[in-house]
């Protein structure tokens, strides 16, 4: 009986190891099969990336591309990536462009790459309707481009277009020429949403960029002029309720003051109409601050300005 028992043991002991010899041998011929495959699938796509590259080095940008999209992402190398970034940015296909670019990790170090990339952000005016697809990739750019120049072209672009996403960036900008020329975008979003106070501190900001900043220059010159005007008529309306000789030492006092703000107010608009001389708004208020001023003759110059 013991012996039977053996002989049964032993038999199981046998079908077993057989069992796991069976599967260890099934496993180990997948994987060659599967290696046999990724090395068949991996010759076909070296030859299809030896002709895209020949193309490439020919100047077919979209023949060559046509190749490279082709070819699975697991035989990507850094040659197809250039050839692959470059045929895509030459050819304007900008999906493709961002498609390579994710994939190509070493591309911030590709000049070529990183020079074409930047000429085509320097001009995206030119592809308006495609900005879109660059939008949705900014962190990809800015890892290439650098943060400040991706911001700042964005920038420019939005302000090209007249849109309020040039308030998002406007603060991020280093350069006081890209500051500048995004201005009067910028202000226009955000003159009706913020307290006086902080616009005025911005315009100054403005300006300490570009003195020249006409929007700036205005905004400050029509707030100081809108001042002048209330305290000029809160003193005149004082002293018309109670006229005498003591009422009207105040309102000579107070008219000093308010005549150094007028010359305040003239000077900021003096400096926009010598930038734009069309400016209606402009001369009018010039011809009521020379009116205040007791300037009659700088008042009728201007005023033949108008006919």
């Amino acid at each position: 009986m013991g012996m039977v028992m053996c002989q049964s043991n032993r038999m199981a002991i046998i079908q077993k190891n057989s069992m796991k010899f069976s599967s260890l041998f099934s496993v180990f011929a997948c994987a060659i099969f599967l290696v046999s495959c990724v090395s068949t699938k991996s010759l076909k796509f070296d030859s299809v990336k030896k002709e895209a590259n020949a193309l490439f080095s020919q100047e077919k940008y979209n023949e060559a591309l046509a190749l490279y999209n082709t070819v699975d992402s697991l035989c990507y190398d850094s040659i197809l990536l250039h050839n692959a970034c470059l045929s895509a940015l030459k050819t304007d296909q900008f999906p493709v462009v961002l498609k390579y670019l994710k994939a190509y990790k070493g591309a911030e170090n590709d000049v070529v790459v990183k020079n074409e990339l930047s000429a085509l952000l320097d001009s995206m005016e030119r592809f308006s309707r495609s900005v879109y697809c660059f939008e949705d990739e900014i962190p990809t750019l800015k890892r290439i481009c650098g943060e400040d120049y991706t911001n700042e072209k964005f920038a420019l672009y939005y302000s090209y277009i007249n849109s309020s996403k040039v308030v998002d960036l406007y603060d991020k900008l280093v350069s006081k020429e890209v500051r500048s020329a995004c201005f009067p975008t910028y202000f226009s979003n955000v003159k009706n949403n913020l307290e006086e106070k902080i616009l005025v501190d911005k315009c100054k900001s403005a300006l300490a960029d570009n003195e020249n900043q006409v929007v700036a220059l205005k905004y400050l010159g029509v707030v100081q002029y809108n001042k002048s005007e209330r305290d000029y008529k809160n003193a005149m309306d004082e002293y018309n309720k109670n006229k005498n000789q003591t009422t009207y030492a105040y309102l000579r006092r107070d008219l000093k003051v308010i005549s150094k703000d007028y010359i305040k107010s003239r000077d900021y608009l003096n400096k926009v109409h010598a930038l734009d001389p069309d400016d209606v708004q402009v001369i009018k208020i010039l011809i009521n601050i020379n009116n205040r001023l007791d300037q009659p003759a700088k008042a009728k110059a201007l005023q033949k300005l108008l006919k």
